[in-house]
């Protein structure tokens, strides 16, 4: 999917539009697993995995290939859509799982900002049930059961209603 490189509001934007074309519909674990030196893996059936490294210095998401698992870790969830908002660096991958008479959404958050790139896990309410990188960040606490709150947007020229003037 992508090389190491410094992520813009819009090449997050066609990421996810690449990444929602690949993998809307397909099985996957209902939670990522968050591996050492800040990656996460999201297994996905077939075979693969969205290989998410994290850290500022090698940072890249890729579709890779995984070793069979066995049958007990068979796709609990599927991907219903894959997002990113406008102009801001973050993806959001909406994933339904839990039963057809309890069905449960989460969302598995990737943020690209800077060299402050982290993957959280959310519930229905936007609270964190887990991520990749506990840690304070200003206004925002990234800690499991905090209430999630996005970094905040930066005014850009022609990304919304702010004056040109407002901007400098």
């Amino acid at each position: 999917m992508s090389n190491t490189i410094r992520y813009d509001a819009l090449l997050v934007r066609y990421l996810a539009r690449e990444l929602h074309t690949v993998l809307r519909g397909r099985g996957c674990a209902f939670a990522p697993l968050f591996l050492s030196g800040r990656a996460a893996l999201l297994p996905l059936d077939g075979g693969e995995a969205l290989h998410a490294e994290l850290h500022p210095a090698r940072g890249w998401l890729r579709l890779v290939r995984t070793p069979a698992a066995p049958a007990a870790l068979a796709p609990e969830a599927r991907v219903l859509a894959v997002e990113a908002p406008p102009d801001e660096r973050l993806l959001r991958l909406t994933l339904e799982g839990g039963s057809r008479f309890q069905p449960q959404r989460r969302t598995l958050v990737l943020e690209l900002h800077g060299n402050q790139w982290n993957a959280l896990l959310l519930d229905e309410e936007e609270r964190i049930v887990s991520l990749l990188w506990a840690r304070g960040a200003g206004e925002r606490l990234l800690r499991a059961g905090a209430a999630y709150r996005p970094p905040s947007p930066q005014p850009r020229l022609g990304a919304g209603p702010a004056a040109r003037d407002e901007l400098w």
